[in-house]
């Protein structure tokens, strides 16, 4: 006669369950702490002084998210870091050109650029 001995499949379904609990967050919720980090170079023309500057700076800084923007006066542009779960590249590009700037081959909104000083036009 064979010895048909039954086994508790409970220890097997809790360790599946345990794994399951401890494995899907750790695999699915690493993407939540991912660098989402982005940077852009844009090229504005009229970048060619501190008025114009500032005023580039502080149209980029009211985009959420943006984390620097340094401008380079010498080569006319504008170095942008952002953080993309906060805003995209065309968000800032759009509000550049909304303050009446051109920006990388775009023109700016021509009734803003009327109202930026003469040395931002």
């Amino acid at each position: 006669m064979k010895n048909h001995r039954k086994t508790n499949p409970a220890p097997a379904r809790s360790l599946l369950f345990l794994a399951l609990v401890l494995g899907l967050p750790l695999t699915f919720g690493s993407g939540c702490f991912r660098n989402e980090t982005f940077e852009h170079v844009f090229s504005i023309p009229a970048l060619t002084n501190e008025t114009c500057s500032a005023l580039v700076s502080s149209v980029v800084f009211a985009q959420d998210g943006v984390l620097s923007a340094t401008p380079d006066l010498e080569n006319q542009t504008l170095h942008v870091t952002w953080n993309s779960r906060l805003t995209a590249l065309k968000n800032i590009e759009v509000a550049i050109k909304n303050a009446g700037f051109d920006v990388d081959e775009s023109i700016g909104r021509p009734a803003a650029r009327d109202e930026l000083p003469e040395a931002c036009r």
